[in-house]
């Protein structure tokens, strides 16, 4: 399950995924490929890819003039 889910993130990255249906699509097609006993749902998705974003949503301290 972790190798799928790290290629889903992958393929977000790279694909800019951006309806749901396109997730749901990319979500059916990796499952399928890793025999997954079901398809990932969109919370736990949205957990594990928002850790992935992690690094790059890190706040920066701005000055205000």
């Amino acid at each position: 399950m972790n190798q799928a889910l790290k290629e889903i993130i992958e393929q977000i990255k790279t694909q800019q995924i951006s309806s749901q249906k396109a997730l749901n699509h990319l979500k059916r097609d990796i499952a399928k490929k890793y025999r997954l006993p079901n398809i990932p749902t969109n919370s736990f998705s949205t957990f594990t890819i928002s850790q992935a974003f992690v690094p790059t949503l890190v706040r920066t301290n701005v000055e205000v003039i």
